[in-house]
C-alpha cells in the first residue's frame, strides 16, 4: 500500500513538471515581462530532469546516473532561482544582501556536492536541505523588502509574486521534515512512517510547479 502512494505521489510530482512546461511552450512566444520570458528555461530543464525519474518510477528503464542528475538538478535549480528572485528584488540593498547569501549558500552547496561525491544514494539529503534553507531565505527576504514598497499595482497580478510564493511554498513543505527524515532513516530505513514522510519534499515540488502554472497565466492576462 505505501508503494503504491509512493509511486502515485512521485508521478503527480513529474506531471506537475510536465504540465508547468506545456504551460509554458504555449505561452512563449509573449512579450513576458519582469524576467518571466526567461523562465522557459527553467521549465525545459525540469522537464527534462523529469522524464528519467518518470520512466524509473514507472519500470520502463533503469538509470545508472541518477545520483548524478539529481545533483545537477539541485545545482540548477537553486541557481536559477535565487537568481530569478536576485534580479526581481524590489530595492538596491535588498539585492546586495541576496547577492552576498547566494555567494555562501551556492560555494556551501557545490562543495557539498562534491563532498558527498562517492555517497551513490539518488538523495543527497544535505545538499537537499541547504538548496531549500537557502530558498525559504531568499524568500523570506524577498518579501520582506516587497511589503515595504507601496505597489503600483496590485502584487497578486505580478507573476514573480507567485514564482516566489512558489518557492517559498515548497521550501516550507520541504525543509523541516526532510531533515527529520534524513536523521531516522539511516537508523530505520524501512519505516513506514518515514517513507511517506519522505514524499513530502515530492509534495513541495508539486505545490512550486502548480504556482508557477498560476504565474504564467498571470503573465497572459498583462498582455
Amino acid at each position: 500500500m505505501e508503494m503504491k502512494i509512493v509511486q502515485i505521489i512521485l508521478n503527480l510530482q513529474c506531471l506537475a513538471i510536465f504540465l508547468s512546461f506545456f504551460f509554458s511552450i504555449k505561452l512563449y512566444r509573449l512579450n513576458w515581462k519582469n524576467g518571466m520570458k526567461y523562465f522557459s528555461i527553467y521549465h525545459f530543464v525540469a522537464f527534462i530532469m523529469a522524464i528519467p525519474f518518470f520512466l524509473m518510477f514507472n519500470g520502463f528503464s533503469k538509470f545508472s546516473h541518477l545520483h548524478e542528475i539529481n545533483n545537477y538538478t539541485l545545482l540548477f535549480g537553486f541557481l536559477f532561482l535565487a537568481l530569478f528572485m536576485i534580479f526581481n528584488m524590489p530595492n538596491k540593498k535588498g539585492r546586495q544582501l541576496l547577492i552576498t547569501l547566494f555567494i555562501i549558500l551556492f560555494s556551501l552547496l557545490i562543495f557539498n556536492i562534491f563532498k558527498n561525491d562517492l555517497d551513490k544514494s539518488v538523495q543527497n539529503s544535505q545538499a537537499f536541505a541547504i538548496n531549500c534553507f537557502g530558498l525559504l531565505i531568499f524568500s523570506i527576504i524577498y518579501f520582506l523588502k516587497l511589503f515595504k514598497v507601496i505597489p503600483e499595482k496590485r502584487i497578486t497580478t505580478d507573476p514573480t509574486f507567485w514564482v516566489v510564493i512558489g518557492v517559498f511554498s515548497f521550501s516550507i513543505i520541504s525543509s523541516p521534515l526532510l531533515i527529520v527524515t534524513g536523521f531516522f532513516y539511516k537508523i530505520d530505513p524501512v519505516n513506514r512512517f518515514l517513507i511517506l514522510v519522505g514524499l513530502m519534499p515530492s509534495l513541495g515540488f508539486i505545490t512550486l510547479h502548480f504556482f508557477l502554472i498560476k504565474a504564467i497565466l498571470c503573465t497572459k492576462k498583462l498582455q
